[in-house]
């Protein structure tokens, strides 16, 4: 019985039930929801564009990164159903999202989002391709990676040249030697130069 809910899910015998479908869009809907607490708050994006009470160089830092973080987030959507809701901000009590009228909406969206969290300067910056700790971050590159995906399914392939073509030529990334290729997708590999944002998850001591 182990992964049911995955074997019914590739044998396309799901419904809306499945577990599968309904955690992946569970933690996409958290994840932006998560992202609109920071930028509804530190921003004037909210119901009211009201300012905010304080702002620093570093929640300017925090609004880049989640706002590229939702942006990949709503990409990862559209890619999975098509026409999701594009959610740009805390939704007040009485609000519904509204479904975008197409896909090419959504991805138009996550394009024009990612250029400017890169245009506010705020983003971190990879030090170069052994620099470990920007692949645990919404960098610069990151943003230019999802820019570049959106607009490839956008059917725009210039502008995915022009994102993912500074992305190549930024020096920050590179393909590892062959001698350690058996890293990849292992502890080992964690953070090596051709990492752009892994997943990234914390060990419990207590679960056995």
């Amino acid at each position: 019985e182990d992964h049911g809910d995955f074997r019914v899910f590739d044998e396309f015998r799901y419904d809306n039930a499945n577990g599968c479908l309904n955690n992946l869009y569970s933690g996409y809907a958290n994840s932006i929801y998560t992202a609109n607490l920071i930028i509804s708050n530190f921003t004037d994006e909210n119901s009211t564009q009201t300012a905010p009470q304080f702002t620093s160089a570093y929640t300017a830092q925090c609004v880049a990164e989640a706002r590229v973080f939702r942006a990949y987030m709503h990409m990862m959507e559209a890619l999975a159903w098509n026409t999701p809701c594009i959610v740009d901000r805390l939704l007040d009590p009485s609000e519904f999202p509204q479904q975008a009228s197409s896909q090419k909406e959504v991805l138009d969206w996550v394009i024009a989002e990612c250029e400017k969290a890169i245009a506010s300067g705020s983003l971190p910056v990879d030090k170069g391709a052994a620099d470990k700790d920007a692949s645990a971050r919404m960098t610069k590159g990151f943003a230019q990676f999802v820019a570049g995906k959106a607009a490839m399914f956008n059917n725009d392939p210039a502008t995915a040249r022009k994102y993912l073509g500074d992305l190549i030529n930024s020096g920050s990334y590179s393909l590892v030697p062959s001698k350690d290729y058996w890293m990849l997708f292992h502890a080992a590999g964690h953070g090596n130069s051709e990492v752009i944002f892994p997943a990234n998850f914390q060990e419990d001591p207590n679960f056995t």
